[in-house]
């Protein structure tokens, strides 16, 4: 495999904000449906999963390897998580609701995805405008006295501002790669509802979440 910071296109300094700006802007002609291909798309996809976690980068810094996928993938068990309890919360909701079918749980758990998905965007539209306030003010503090302490301050408003920006951006990242995941996934016609056999399903198998969901949009929406 190619070097990873030249397959990203990105120095080898670069923060994580910068990797992940570069990740958005060559995946769509990588992947497969854009063009590209399956080959380039893994390599592309290898190349951001190892530089965006810090214990791989430092790996393959060291020493050139990407990292053994056998011994757990950190992103894949955050995807797990977010997928388990957006579960939970649909089998919740569906149970509260009283009859439900098997297909029912995928569109009710993609559902739960998308409105966590948008609560997560909303607030990352509120970092940034806290963090373009906070940089209005950089330089524009005086102190004749003493140490400048105005600037300290937005400085690490600034810094955190970015650092919850970051987070949020990974945060969304996964709940794309779930709702893609719930896209790809499809059900049984039978499943054991307390105790009985549900009734059997004709489109369980295809559960349709299209019309319930644009992903392609979600997931342009920052």
């Amino acid at each position: 495999m190619s070097d990873l910071y030249v397959l990203l296109g990105v120095q080898p300094d670069a923060n994580l904000a910068a990797i992940r700006r570069a990740f958005r802007k060559k995946v769509r002609s990588c992947h497969p449906d854009g063009g590209g291909s399956a080959e380039a798309f893994h390599e592309l996809k290898t190349a951001y999963d190892v530089l965006s976690d810090p214990l791989r980068r430092r790996r393959y810094d060291e020493t050139g390897e990407i990292g053994d996928q056998a011994s757990g993938d950190p992103r894949q068990a955050k995807t797990i998580e977010i997928l388990s309890v957006a579960f939970d919360q649909a089998l919740l909701k569906l149970n509260a609701s009283g009859a439900w079918r098997p297909s029912d749980i995928l569109p009710a758990t993609a559902r739960i995805l998308a409105s966590s998905r948008s609560d997560a965007a909303r607030h990352r539209q509120s970092f940034e405008a806290a963090l373009e306030q906070a940089k209005s003010f950089k330089e524009r503090f005086r102190n004749a006295s003493g140490e400048n302490l105005m600037e300290i301050v937005v400085a690490r408003r600034i810094s955190a501002c970015l650092q919850k920006i970051d987070l949020l951006d990974e945060h969304i990242e996964i709940m794309d790669d779930a709702l893609r995941i719930l896209m790809s996934t499809d059900v049984t016609p039978q499943l054991q509802i307390g105790g009985e056999t549900a009734p059997q399903d004709a489109q369980a198998g295809q559960a349709n979440i299209s019309p319930l969901l644009d992903i392609s949009s979600l997931i342009k929406f920052r």
